[in-house]
């Protein structure tokens, strides 16, 4: 049973879905807490578009130290998801043995060095869940049974002030649970990453610090983290692990959030004047002093110009750009935000904007386009 309910926790955090609840946000009680791991994981790219990775593919490389600084152990893997239907496969180098994880049909098997381990379905599954679990987040933080709160803000080793959450997880309690932790997660402002996670268990406490990140396809993820042995007031003793992830590939992503080949592309940008570009053309309808806030400015003179294919590309690619920075898209339309708009025919999708240097660059060059 328990061998099964980890199966579906890795499906559910990491790409499919077979069912999404009309708020998933609705079992953390803690309204703080909510609200901040909200916040979080529409930084890191959105639910929707995590829910709809269909593969994921990534390197991980690592070494473990001991309290003197030797280094115990080093590790080089690539790790492989791929869903409907889930299949894993994780290849690893430790200290000069190769060890190929794989789940199929449900089924887990690993080979060292080519023979057959004798590891146990539930064993296995845990090792592959705790990967899962760093890689997942911060959307893991909305697997069920998890008890949340929010502690308050506390001052990092660096100087950052940060908020602080709570989760406990009992894996007596809740079979999609693989072990029985309490974990603190730090929050960075204002855009909620997740800088720094302590845990606690059943032998030590460590602390383990985002240093760096990676955005692919619109996804936050992290890439290099270093793990320290602690103290219970958080203090650091000694470096036990450092981490780089790298070389991230996503695949099949759901239509309305891929890099695909559009029909149409809208801006209206901070001053509202409007650009609409095709596959074809690039036609420029410009906001006039009696249609302008101040009354006197004016967005100059009206007009279409013919396009390339590449440079429709061009624009193709940078407008993607623009969705894919999840940081600079805002609720509602104010003042200096822009408006952009996209369109294949089936699929549309629309993003209010605040300033970003994606968003300057695709106006800057279709007025390049445009001046000839």
């Amino acid at each position: 049973m328990k061998h099964l309910c980890l199966l579906l926790l890795i499906s559910l955090s990491l790409g499919c879905s077979p069912t999404t609840p009309t708020d998933p946000y609705a079992q953390i009680e803690d309204a703080q807490a909510r609200t901040i791991i909200q916040a979080s994981i529409e930084h890191a790219g959105g639910i929707e578009r995590w829910q709809n990775i269909k593969q994921l593919r990534y390197t991980k490389d690592f070494q473990l130290s001991l309290e003197s600084g030797e280094v115990e152990k080093t590790y080089e893997q690539v790790h492989d998801y791929q869903y409907d239907p889930l299949v894993i496969d994780i290849q690893s180098v430790e200290n000069g043995q190769t060890i190929h994880t794989q789940l199929e049909e449900g089924i887990y098997t690993r080979t060292i060095d080519g023979n057959p381990a004798d590891v146990t379905q539930d064993a296995l599954a845990k090792a592959v869940n705790t990967s899962t679990y760093v890689i997942g987040m911060p959307f893991k933080l909305l697997d069920p049974g998890a008890k949340i709160s929010y502690e308050g803000e506390t001052t990092m080793h660096d100087g950052r002030t940060v908020d602080v959450i709570r989760v406990d997880y009992n894996a007596e309690e809740n079979d999609n649970h693989s072990t029985t932790d309490t974990w603190k997660y730090y929050f960075d402002k204002p855009d909620r990453k997740i800088v720094a996670n302590w845990v606690k268990t059943s032998d030590h406490y460590s602390m383990v610090e985002n240093i760096s990140f990676v955005r692919v396809n619109g996804i936050l993820f992290n890439r290099e983290r270093k793990s320290y042995r602690v103290d219970s007031l958080g203090k650091r003793l000694w470096l036990r692990a450092a981490y780089i992830y790298d070389n991230y590939s996503l695949s099949n992503l759901s239509p309305n959030l891929t890099n695909q080949s559009m029909d149409t592309i809208r801006l209206a940008d901070r001053n509202n004047n409007k650009y609409l570009i095709t596959s074809e053309a690039l036609k420029y309808h410009p906001i006039s002093e009696a249609e302008s806030s101040s009354g006197v400015y004016s967005g100059g003179e009206a007009k279409e110009i013919a396009i390339s294919a590449a440079q429709w590309q061009q624009v193709q690619t940078m407008a993607q750009a623009i969705v894919d920075n999840t940081a600079s898209h805002t609720e509602t339309r104010q003042m200096l935000t822009s408006v952009l708009k996209m369109s294949n025919g089936l699929h549309k999708q629309s993003h209010i904007l605040n300033q970003s240097e994606e968003l300057d660059a695709l106006v800057t060059y279709l007025n390049s386009l445009l001046d000839g």
